[in-house]
């Protein structure tokens, strides 16, 4: 190996022993890079059922003329499906439809409904019965959601040196030093002696962290 080569040599190690202790040096004398990351998501909590089995209203309104109840009902359209009077100027009030309006009345109807579903209010659903003209039950479902803020914290610093050296299959040897940017991105400088050949070579690289 000639003078000339040795020299090569040793430029290079030193240039990478700077770089390691350089890095070493700066990366423990300043502080790390923290960087906050949050993270918001709304959590199903467990539901809530209830039921209410006889519901009182808070306020009745009778009407004002008890006589004529089925007319009125006739004459307001609001039982149209019962009856029909469309077109017609004298409404008249039979047993039939005294019948119907009673069939109607004792008529068991339920309803279910979603009134809302929210990702961040949650779920409310109910079940409700009427009969006789009254409520006669009410049940509901909710299911509240919780917000949870997940927080996450990662520190880096911002110069990584490093060294490393191994010996390869054929025998050769092998020195590497360099340094990482925030733990993510670096370069590196490589040597390699083939002591069978008697032969060096010298390299660098790029490197990036995963």
């Amino acid at each position: 190996m000639n003078e000339k080569n040795w020299w090569k040599i040793a430029v290079i190690v030193i240039a990478a022993l700077a770089l390691f202790w350089g890095g070493f040096y700066i990366g423990r004398q300043r502080d790390p890079e923290v960087i906050t990351k949050e993270v918001v998501k709304y959590v199903e909590l467990p539901p809530i059922h209830d039921s209410i089995p006889y519901p009182k209203p808070y306020k009745v309104v009778e009407p004002v003329d008890s006589m004529n109840i089925i007319m009125q009902a006739k004459m307001s359209g609001l039982l149209a499906e019962l009856f029909p009077n469309e077109g017609k100027d004298t409404v008249y009030v039979t047993e039939k439809d005294t019948t119907a309006a009673l069939r109607d009345w004792a008529t068991e109807r339920r309803y279910k409904e979603t009134l809302f579903d929210s990702d961040t209010l949650g779920r409310f659903s109910f079940d409700a019965m009427v009969k006789y003209n009254r409520l006669a039950s009410f049940d509901y479902t909710f299911i509240p959601v919780q917000k949870q803020t997940e927080t996450t914290i990662k520190t880096t610093r911002k110069f990584l040196p490093y060294l490393g050296a191994g010996i390869a299959t054929d025998g050769a040897l092998m020195g590497q030093g360099g340094m990482f940017f925030h733990q993510d991105a670096g370069f590196a400088v490589q040597y390699r002696y083939d002591t069978k050949l008697k032969q060096n070579s010298v390299g660098a690289m790029f490197l990036y962290m995963f």
